[in-house]
């Protein structure tokens, strides 16, 4: 019920991301809810639980949208969009034309440029890691053969694969920061020495200037 209504208030446009993230997991850690473990035995933190359920119905209700009005029209194929840093399973699909209907073909586009496309069975469309899944970032863009334009996108395996290893490596310093902080508040509440309050905000200005090292060496931005 508390994602439901978080979900809803973003995707409605009346609450940011930010402000129903903290909203959702406050409401959750009132009712007791510290951590949850998923069937593949992977354990969430409220605060990246709900961004990931927010986030991903985000994505997912703005996907329906365009697979209904794709129907509309009777067109059922969609190019994927691009970006750096692609998740392994969905590099490879990339810029690619794929039909909803699983119809493999070759078809044109406006300039009678021969444009193959790919069943969707074919892709890691439906994988929790691969193509829409949890935390994906790409999206669908409509192709109508002999109307739409293709643009294929200037990949680079080896810089993907790097920018890719920078998001991870970067979570992980932003997770620790966010446990670090944590347990502090933990501290707090059990009424821990003030020289152990002390050790835990030096652990967190430790963890926030390694954020602010890695930024400053790969040129990414702080999240």
């Amino acid at each position: 019920g508390i994602l439901n209504t978080a979900t809803g208030e973003v995707v409605s446009g009346a609450s940011s991301l930010n402000k129903v993230v903290r909203e959702g997991v406050q409401r959750m850690v009132d009712n007791g809810l510290t951590g949850f473990i998923d069937h593949g035995g992977h354990h969430w933190s409220p605060e990246a639980y709900v961004t990931m359920d927010v986030r991903t119905t985000m994505a997912n209700t703005a996907r329906a949208a365009v697979w209904e009005r794709m129907e509309e029209y009777g067109d059922d194929l969609y190019q994927v969009s691009h970006h750096d840093g692609a998740r392994p399973l969905c590099y490879d699909w990339q810029g690619k034309v794929i039909s909803r209907n699983d119809l493999s073909r070759d078809v044109t586009d406006d300039e009678g440029n021969t444009v193959h496309v790919y069943a969707q069975s074919e892709t890691t469309y439906g994988q929790a890691a691969g193509l829409f899944g949890i935390n994906c970032k790409h999206y669908p863009i409509p192709f109508v053969p002999g109307f739409s334009r293709i643009r294929q996108p200037q990949q680079d395996a080896e810089e993907n694969a790097k920018a890719y290893e920078q998001s991870q490596q970067q979570r992980y310093l932003e997770r620790r920061l966010r446990e670090e902080k944590r347990d502090l508040e933990v501290m707090k509440a059990q009424g821990a020495s003030e020289e152990a309050l002390k050790a835990q905000r030096k652990r967190i200005r430790e963890a926030s200037d390694g954020i602010n090292e890695f930024c400053a060496k790969t040129g990414r931005t702080r999240r």
